[in-house]
């Protein structure tokens, strides 16, 4: 066999395992929003996907990472240059450089993310488990901020101090994580149109400012 032929063998199995761990991933939300997080189990979602528990068990330990998925949060590196030299409302862009996608770089699909998250939200440990894959991205994105805030406060004349700018990108990176939550349904949305998701974004800085009045 080729060098050419053992890529192509190579490559078609991947696609499989691919398209095996999707079926399986879909499978496992689709249970537990039908039932709850707490009565699926690894054989409904095996029947369900079609495989066997030898299959599950060779892409996802456990149910928990079957819904959760292989998809991680990443930066979107093209939109953080942009959005540090950009001007307008400050949280909306930053959650706009947050992404999902797996390992290929291939990001989730709109409508099975938001389905992901709603069968995510009926579940506290998948809350947990989902803020922990947060929290390795929110470095990141504190300096990002800090450099887009330092940029904006040079350019109105009133140059930060490195105390404030760090304070400020700080607390930002912290409310973009409740946003995150906020904004992929956790809380409240049910919304799987990525349209309506959008619309709802374009709303949040009328939304932070009231909410901010009343806290401060």
């Amino acid at each position: 066999m080729s060098e050419g032929e053992v890529t192509v063998a190579e490559t078609t199995r991947r696609m499989s395992a691919k398209q095996t761990a999707a079926r399986i991933e879909l499978a496992a939300i689709d249970l537990a929003l039908e039932h709850g997080f707490g009565a699926v189990t690894v054989d409904m979602i095996c029947a369900q996907a079609g495989v066997s528990q030898r299959t599950f068990f060779n892409h996802f330990r456990t149910k928990e990472a079957a819904i959760l998925g292989n998809l991680h949060p990443v930066i979107d590196q093209r939109a953080a240059r942009e959005f540090v030299l950009a001007t307008g409302p400050l949280l909306p862009g930053a959650l706009m450089l947050v992404r999902l996608s797996g390992e290929d770089g291939t990001p989730d699909d709109p409508k099975l993310m938001a389905r992901r998250f709603r069968a995510i939200s009926g579940e506290p440990s998948l809350v947990a488990k989902q803020m922990e894959e947060l929290a390795h991205i929110e470095g990141e994105l504190v300096e990002i901020l800090s450099t887009r805030l330092r940029l904006e406060s040079e350019r109105a004349g009133t140059p930060l101090s490195p105390e404030a700018l760090e304070r400020q990108s700080a607390l930002c990176g912290h409310i973009l994580g409740s946003l995150m939550l906020y904004i992929n349904g956790f809380q409240h949305g049910r919304e799987s149109d990525p349209a309506a998701i959008a619309a709802r974004m374009r709303e949040l800085p009328t939304d932070i400012g009231a909410v901010l009045g009343k806290l401060v």
